[in-house]
């Protein structure tokens, strides 16, 4: 998927929680989105632009402090029911796991559930095939001056995956003690 279209659905999931001016959905991402999550300012004016010609998005001219309007915009019928399909979609990638997991509450709770069981699943595979790797690598002669490296990288995606799969872990028992109001 294009980065670009992440913007698009982050700022859909953000309107998603309640109408907000462009610089609240800056704010909000800065704030609660992990560091390598945020979209750049432009990202949102540009996605917020396409929104709107596209019907997903609505802009209302409220009178904010002193008198000055400022521009809300809304999530629309039709944006909201673009979110969910993205949301429903499969993932192209582990990141977009997590970004789907941010907006999880629009989810049901069985396909928030499975989405992570998937995610695990696919990171134990990571992980055996990780480990074959890691089998040729020691097959390698020790006056290899590259053994110690490429041994070094694969110890990093082993521990990256398991990293990933205690997330998913932890995920899914939280994901058993909350109450959803998905609607």
């Amino acid at each position: 998927m294009p980065k670009n279209a992440y913007a698009t659905f982050i700022v859909l999931g953000v309107l998603g929680i309640r109408p907000m001016t462009r610089n609240e959905i800056r704010k909000w991402t800065r704030e609660f989105f992990p560091p390598h999550g945020v979209i750049s300012p432009g990202a949102v004016s540009s996605s917020l632009r396409s929104l709107e010609g596209e019907g997903l998005v609505t802009k209302e001219h409220p009178p904010g402090e002193g008198g000055q309007k400022k521009d809300v915009y809304a999530i629309t019928g039709k944006g909201k029911r673009e979110l969910l399909q993205w949301l429903q979609s499969p993932e192209e990638n582990g990141s977009e796991v997590l970004l789907k997991c941010l907006f999880g509450y629009h989810l049901p709770p069985d396909v928030l559930k499975e989405k992570v069981r998937s995610f695990r699943k696919r990171r134990e595979a990571d992980i055996a095939g990780i480990e074959m790797r890691e089998n040729r690598i020691a097959a390698l002669p020790d006056t290899a001056a590259e053994k110690p490296f490429l041994r070094s990288v694969a110890r990093y995606e082993v521990m990256t995956c398991i990293a990933q799969i205690d997330w998913a872990q932890e995920t899914l028992s939280m994901l058993e003690t909350i109450e959803f109001s998905w609607k």
